[in-house]
């Protein structure tokens, strides 16, 4: 298998939440799954999501810090783990 890049990973990740929230209302309505218990998946793929967008932005940036082809913006917001982080790039 060839390498799979995280911009891959996210967008798999965005594809199966849709289906999640596609699905299961149904298998609420039909009892093969709790609300609650949906409502935890859901959300578990969600940080996954964010998480794999936060890999994505430091890897940017820490690209950038070695060897300059970053694209990443000369300052970056980011938000995890419920703190805001600031990153100023140094010209």
């Amino acid at each position: 298998m060839s390498a799979i890049r995280i911009e891959e990973m996210i967008d798999e990740v965005q594809r199966e939440i849709g289906f999640r929230q596609r699905a299961y209302p149904k298998w609420v309505a039909t009892k093969k799954l709790r609300q609650e218990q949906g409502d935890r998946q859901i959300g578990i793929m969600q940080e996954v999501g964010r998480l794999l967008g936060f890999v994505k932005t430091v890897g940017l940036i820490e690209r950038g810090d070695f060897d300059g082809t970053s694209t990443a913006p000369p300052v970056v917001h980011i938000r995890h783990g419920g703190k805001l982080y600031r990153y100023e790039r140094k010209e």
